[in-house]
């Protein structure tokens, strides 16, 4: 039997050699990637005014969490809820592609 460490280890390494337009051609994954920090080597779009009003915020989440499975809904909903408090908008960090 495969350890699933080396299994996430290989997953991680064949991710890594893919090219941009490939990992992107994928679509969402199935399963939640791991969670990543903000690239602060990169610039930035600057952090918006917070103008929402809460039936905004909360329309703005519904509409980034429809296209995951409602399974990954509650960890990505404090991923989300936190990316447009920090930064006025919704990122998905964790998709972004290497």
């Amino acid at each position: 039997m495969i350890d699933q460490n080396t299994n996430t280890a290989k997953k991680l390494m064949l991710e890594h050699n893919k090219s941009f337009k490939e990992q992107i051609l994928e679509g969402i994954p199935l399963e939640l990637p791991q969670p990543k920090a903000r690239d602060t080597s990169i610039n930035h779009a600057p952090k918006r005014k917070a103008i929402l009003s809460k039936e905004v915020e909360k329309l703005a989440l519904r509409n980034a969490l429809r296209y995951f499975d409602k399974k990954q809904h509650s960890i990505l909903i404090k991923e989300f809820k936190e990316e447009l408090g920090s930064y006025g908008r919704i990122y998905m960090y964790r998709f972004r592609p290497e």
